[in-house]
């Protein structure tokens, strides 16, 4: 054994660093609390490089962890021993500190306070409640805590209103907001130190709007209450729901609800979960710590509220909850370290019941007492697991859903417009979304706009090389798995009057540095007509054939494009805008797929299948104030149901709310079901169907991907289809009367491939 013994003292301040070099071994160590007014607060922490770990540690005070606590000011010496018993020997110095050094004291929260009241803040000291014994070699000295300054107006001692740790030191300034105070202090034993206070502005009411209430049933808690707000202050501001007939002292006490503090509120949106049927408050408080309740200072909270009801469902539910997931070792059982599958929808049948998975991948919903069975509506995997659950309690079932695993990366753009009218800015959006859990590396964004328009900016900047903008990584990027961004660009419409009637073309491209799974979905055509007045408040509908704005065509459409624009034509900032769209019965609520959007935004489907998209904290100002920045918009894309025949319409509206306004209904969007004249049968030479004629099964082999397959019957009418991602699958046909058929497969590559064949029973 070799031993190598050096002793220096570490005297440096805190996260001082000193190390002690040998050829084979050395040890380091660094000081993260000295010793404060004697008591045992010093810590430090020894570390071993070098030699031949694992290292194992000795402290003078018979300690054996590397880190060690509980320190009054003096010398201690370590020893470092590798595996091979080479040893290392440090002498470490803990300083006495006579006071509080500015950091220590430095852990509190400014509260929110109202104009005309003192400003607040909580300051911890370390103490976990009232009766806990105080722990001596806690950083903070033994409370009661003093404090002086001539603009210390009072200060106090309080716990949450519940009563559970930590216990705050409250204090209430006068002054300016923006005036900044050194206030003195002591703890209980005399040691003293300095707190530097600003004080902050007064807290100004965020803009609250209830955006959505689920019903509950009558067995149980299970309704929903969502509220938008704007303006939200971090750590300054509480929420939390009661029922109208029952009040607490506490807050946090609620039957059901919750205070909610320490939060900036993410995207906007909030759910509450999990309240009674009847009537309920909406309560926003500025004691968003729950400390003013109970104390002497309780005379500075203030509230607020809002009244709503949640609907009841006269019938028992149980409560279903799950994942949507990518089952790689296809054991249908959920691995930790498989992919959630995050903003999808689930269908529940019978019902049908439509369920969104949140950014975790998880659903949830209170379902009536029956059997069910559970599907994934992913536009890009197919679900490889069998998922079925009976609710006969009010017990949670969990019901995770698998889909085929080891999926490739998958980028896609699409994007969408304001209106454009000669001598007015013209808005474009661009969503660009990874589809799959593969890694995209870098990301492009271009678009090729019409070089009729002037580009005025974008956000972020693009690159502006003639007609074409480009956004390069980190600008644009899809760095997590089923990631998505955005960009926007600004033009302005030349003022000729003779452009309106005509289309301003835009393309849309996004490539990636790692290799795309499916590349006929990373380019997107937009076009938008020229008009003089308008609506600024409209529904439009773009087939992926874009042969025709009024008619849908039944061999050659798969998806219907809808874009809803709406614009703030009022007085004042619209806070929140809602957009809702109850789907016709002749559209599939589970294939919708969210794209493009002038602003941020979230959605969700009601479990009757109804969209609500919820702009949150937009602040749209007025069309009096800002004419060009007045306009917003959304696209999403949506599949008809299968059976759609020759002549029916397609007619859908969306209802947009302005903040607490009635709604503005849209002018309808119709589309009628037509057979194109311009589509001819294909030889389909890469489509081998087999047998010919075919009785029982019809096997299906393409050179291609397959999206999608389409049977019509001679007559045109739509017999049946089904979505796949393969080259290969087998249609049962033993259910089609004897006649000619026809087979039409809609392509990942983009192409189309019509055939016919002939199903005979014998």
């Amino acid at each position: 054994m070799r031993t190598m013994i050096k002793r220096l003292a570490l005297l440096t301040g805190f996260f001082a660093f000193n190390t002690v070099a040998h050829a084979v071994l050395s040890v380091g160590a660094f000081l993260m609390s000295p010793s404060y007014c004697g008591r045992p607060t010093g810590q430090v922490s020894a570390y071993g490089q070098g030699g031949t770990p694992p290292y194992t540690y000795s402290w003078s005070t018979g300690g054996t962890e590397a880190t060690m606590a509980g320190l009054v000011a003096g010398t201690y010496t370590v020893t470092v021993t590798d595996a091979v018993l080479d040893q290392a020997v440090l002498d470490v110095d803990v300083p006495l500190e006579s006071s509080y050094t500015f950091y220590t004291a430095y852990n509190f929260y400014p509260l929110g306070y109202l104009s005309g009241d003192p400003y607040p803040l909580a300051l911890y000291t370390g103490q976990d409640n009232y009766t806990d014994p105080y722990d001596p070699t806690d950083i903070h000295g033994p409370p009661p805590y003093s404090f002086s300054h001539p603009n210390l107006i009072e200060y106090t001692q309080a716990s949450t209103c519940q009563g559970n740790t930590p216990v705050y030191n409250l204090l209430e300034f006068s002054g300016a907001p923006g005036t900044q105070y050194n206030v003195d202090f002591w703890d209980a034993d005399g040691c003293p130190g300095t707190l530097q206070v600003v004080v902050g502005d007064p807290l100004t009411w965020p803009n609250m709007q209830i955006v959505g209430i689920g019903p509950s049933c009558q067995n149980g808690a299970s309704g929903t209450m969502t509220v938008a707000v704007s303006g939200s202050d971090y750590q300054r501001f509480g929420m939390y729901v009661r029922r109208a007939n029952e009040t607490f002292a506490c807050p946090a006490n609620e039957a059901q609800g919750f205070a909610w503090t320490g939060d900036t509120f993410g995207d906007g949106v909030r759910t509450f979960n999990g309240l009674q049927p009847g009537d309920h408050y909406l309560i926003w408080t500025n004691d968003g710590f729950n400390l003013y309740a109970g104390n002497a200072l309780f005379n500075y909270e203030h509230k607020d509220s809002l009244l709503f009801t949640v609907p009841l469902i006269a019938a028992d539910c149980g409560n279903l909850s799950g994942r949507l997931y990518l089952d790689d070792d296809g054991d249908c059982a959920m691995d930790g370290g498989e992919n959630r599958v995050p903003n999808s929808i689930v269908t529940v049948e019978p019902g049908p019941y439509y369920l969104t998975t949140n950014n975790t991948g998880q659903y949830n919903a209170a379902l009536p007492y029956g059997s069910y069975t559970v599907n994934e509506q992913h536009p890009v995997f197919v679900q490889s697991c069998a998922a079925a659950v009976t609710l006969s309690t009010p017990v949670t079932q969990v019901v995770n859903i698998g889909c085929v695993g080891n999926q490739p990366m998958d980028a896609t753009v699409n994007a969408s417009s304001g209106p454009a009218r000669p001598g007015f800015a013209l808005s474009y959006g661009m969503h660009v979304h990874n589809q799959g859990p593969g890694s995209t590396g870098n990301v492009t964004l271009t678009m090729e706009f019409d070089p009729v328009l002037t580009f005025v900016s974008g956000n972020p900047a693009p690159a502006v090389n003639g007609n074409v903008l480009t956004w390069t990584t980190p600008d644009i990027a899809l760095t997590t798995p089923f990631g998505y961004d955005h960009a926007t660009a600004n033009f302005t419409v030349p003022p000729d009057v003779g452009l309106i009637g005509t289309d301003l073309l835009a393309t849309f491209n996004v490539t990636t540095q790692n290799a795309d799974g499916d590349l006929s979905n990373n380019t997107y055509a937009h076009s938008v007509t020229v008009t003089g007045s308008f609506d600024p408040n409209d529904k439009t509908a773009r087939t992926s054939s874009d042969l025709s704005r009024t008619e849908y065509y039944l061999q050659q459409d798969e998806w219907i494009d809808y874009t809803i624009r709406f614009q703030n034509t009022g007085t004042d900032t619209a806070f929140n805008i809602v957009v809702t769209d109850t789907l016709p019965l002749r559209l599939d609520p589970a294939t919708i797929q969210m794209g493009a959007a002038s602003h941020p935004y979230t959605w969700q489907l009601t479990l009757e299948g109804t969209l609500r998209v919820v702009f949150a904290d937009v602040l749209l100002p007025d069309s009096n104030v800002n004419e060009a920045a007045s306009h917003g918009f959304v696209l999403f894309r949506v599949r008809p149901h299968a059976g759609l025949l020759p002549g029916q319409t397609i007619t859908n509206i969306a209802n947009i709310y302005f903040d607490f306004n009635e709604p503005v209904i849209t002018e309808p969007s119709v589309l009628v079901a037509e057979f194109s004249t311009g589509i001819t049968a294909d030889p389909a030479t890469d489509l081998v169907l087999a047998p010919v004629p075919a009785s029982d099964q019809l096997r299906i082999s393409s050179g291609t991907i397959i999206d999608m397959i389409t049977i019509l019957s001679a007559d045109g009418r739509s017999i049946t289809q089904q979505r796949l991602r393969s080259t290969t699958t087998t249609l049962v046909v033993s259910a089609f009367p004897s006649g000619t058929y026809f087979l039409i497969t809609n392509n990942a590559d983009g192409s189309m491939h019509r055939t016919p064949f002939t199903v005979v029973h014998y």
